[in-house]
């Protein structure tokens, strides 16, 4: 496993196919990218770290992710 930088787009909240809410955004890595989604709770602290009115100003943020060595990716925290 390794941590890597990416890049956040298109952020979403709603209910993407579940039956409850959750936050989803695309995330860029340097040789690949994947969908992130995260619960509700989480999109909450997500949203008042990163001091954002609205889903939309996280289009851009960097954050960390940790790629595995079988290639599955997962959101880890917003960097600075």
């Amino acid at each position: 496993m390794s941590e890597q930088l990416g890049i956040i787009q298109t952020p979403h909240f709603g209910t993407n196919d579940t039956s409850f809410p959750v936050m989803w955004f695309e995330v860029e890595l340097l040789m690949a990218s994947f969908v992130a989604m995260i619960s509700w709770e989480k999109a909450g602290k997500l949203i008042q770290d990163a001091d954002c009115r609205d889903v939309s100003e996280l289009q851009g943020r960097g954050c960390a992710c940790v790629v595995g060595d079988n290639g599955a990716c997962s959101f880890v925290r917003l960097t600075s």
